[in-house]
């Protein structure tokens, strides 16, 4: 391993116990100059494994640590959903889908399709529009809105459909409706006649992470029909969540 590599990975361990430090304390932990550990720290800001507190001396870990944990959850989720996208689609008959959080984006991940003729389709791979979508909703819901906007962008949104929301304000009122049912809902914003539910899984650090729906169209999923198939949606979320809240826990062997 090259003495650079080394030095940025004892950085990040001496951030992960300390929860923040001075460029002096990771100068002493290191064993290096301050120049050099400063050299250090700049570098891997850059990249957004750490960050500098605005008008602080501290330093703490930064989001891209997260994002890496979550990508390796992602790994893992497509894997352990398979069960609920199986046992979703055999129980509701309508298309179940999986959208995964990569960086700043949602992407579809996983899509077993309607055993209807008449059924809304997605492609696995295509980036997710967060503000039109029961799944970007869904994640939204486990996530304070001050991170909204790396996900959303500025407003106004772009309009999918004439009911696709548009603003911070109208997808924060979905939010709200998603948190008081604990699970979200697309009314016909992403796609004209497309009705959709979804609830977010949690991964390891307990961030969101990912999220199941199952697509329909209106007349096909009432109102009392989308209770019952969202507390099903819910239900596996949970499931996976606390899979992976497990695989957290396991000592390593």
């Amino acid at each position: 391993m090259s003495q650079a590599l080394e030095r940025g990975l004892d950085v990040l361990e001496v951030l992960a116990v300390k929860g923040a430090a001075r460029v002096s304390d990771v100068m002493t932990s290191l064993g290096v100059s301050r120049a050099t550990a400063f050299r250090i720290m700049v570098a891997l800001e850059t990249r957004g494994y750490v960050e500098h507190l605005p008008d602080s001396p501290l330093w703490k870990l930064g989001p891209a640590v997260a994002e890496l944990a979550a990508t390796l959850d992602s790994t893992f989720i497509t894997q352990i959903a398979a069960p609920a996208l199986a046992d979703l689609r055999a129980t509701s008959l309508e298309t179940v889908n999986l959208a995964l959080l990569q960086r700043n984006r949602m992407v579809w991940a996983a899509s077993v399709p309607s055993a209807h003729s008449l059924r809304h389709a997605v492609t696995v791979g295509d980036t997710v529009p967060v503000h039109t979508t029961a799944v970007g909703k869904a994640l939204l819901t486990a996530l304070p809105r001050d991170e909204w906007a790396r996900l959303l962008g500025p407003e106004p949104f772009p309009a999918v459909t004439p009911h696709s929301r548009r603003t911070y304000d109208a997808v924060a009122r979905d939010v709200e409706d998603g948190l008081r049912r604990g699970w979200s809902l697309d009314n016909e914003e992403s796609e004209l006649s497309g009705i959709c539910v979804a609830a977010p899984i949690v991964g390891r650090d307990g961030r969101p992470v990912a999220a199941i729906s199952v697509s329909s169209v209106a007349g096909r999923l009432p109102d009392d029909e989308r209770d019952k198939v969202g507390d099903s949606v819910v239900r596996w979320c949970r499931q996976i969540s606390d899979e992976l809240a497990k695989m957290r826990s396991q000592p390593a062997s």
